[in-house]
């Protein structure tokens, strides 16, 4: 082989070797690349899709609101008290338990020296317009003396100065119910006289402790009820 063969031979393996080696300064391998990046985007996409998801799941299950029923239809007017707050209670929880239906008192006397016709030495009335809850440390059929308790409710009118609270007993007796309304509600338990002192007069004859009572505009059937009234009776 001559000169010219030789350096021919020469140049072909350098530049193979060049070939073959890998350069610290070229760029990383495309292949490798685009894979990083698929495998990258793929994951964001799975992210954002999930919490797309959730999001939609989230606005899918949430509850919808439901309205409640009438507050005033849990204060029956019972001849043992009203709702489930029954004669005997606490005076302070009584007021307590009114005041989350009814708002706050439109008067409250405070604790003051009895009224001549109620039980005890302290008496209290607190009223919510038409409504007013008696109260008395003396002894009544439904606690013992000392004891200041809820014995007494009136619903009228007249106490409430024309703002009626539209409450009723359980048969659906309220303020404006007639005479007639009442003896079809309540049958033969119902008593009604023309008494001296308060006119015409009501009462139900319920089975055990208990009084229902109040009055009417007129004897008849269409004497409109003008007062409700449930416990023992007081006043000044």
């Amino acid at each position: 082989m001559g000169l010219l063969g030789i350096l021919l031979s020469a140049a072909i393996v350098v530049t193979l070797v060049a070939l073959l080696r890998p350069d610290s300064n070229d760029p990383p391998d495309e292949t490798t690349t685009s894979v990083a990046a698929a495998d990258t985007t793929s994951a964001s996409e799975t992210t954002s899709t999930s919490a797309v998801a959730t999001s939609q799941t989230t606005a899918t299950t949430t509850p919808t609101t439901t309205t409640l029923g009438d507050p005033l239809a849990a204060l029956i007017l019972n001849p043992t008290g009203i709702g489930d707050i029954t004669f005997g209670s606490d005076a302070d929880e009584t007021v307590a338990q009114l005041s989350l239906v009814l708002g706050s008192p439109t008067e409250d006397t405070g604790w003051t020296p009895s009224f001549e016709t109620c039980p005890g030495t302290e008496a209290r009335v607190v009223r919510w317009t038409s409504l007013q809850a008696f109260f008395s440390n003396g002894a009544t059929e439904w606690a013992p003396e000392g004891t200041r308790h809820f014995f007494h409710y009136s619903q009228s009118v007249l106490a409430g100065g024309g703002v009626l609270i539209e409450l009723t007993t359980s048969k659906g007796i309220g303020i404006r119910s007639t005479l007639g309304d009442l003896a079809a509600a309540y049958g033969e338990q119902v008593t009604i006289t023309d008494d001296p002192i308060f006119g015409p007069f009501w009462e139900v004859d319920v089975a055990g402790a208990g009084v229902l009572w109040g009055t009417a505009g007129a004897i008849g059937d269409s004497g409109m009820i003008d007062s409700i009234n449930g416990g023992s009776g007081c006043g000044e």
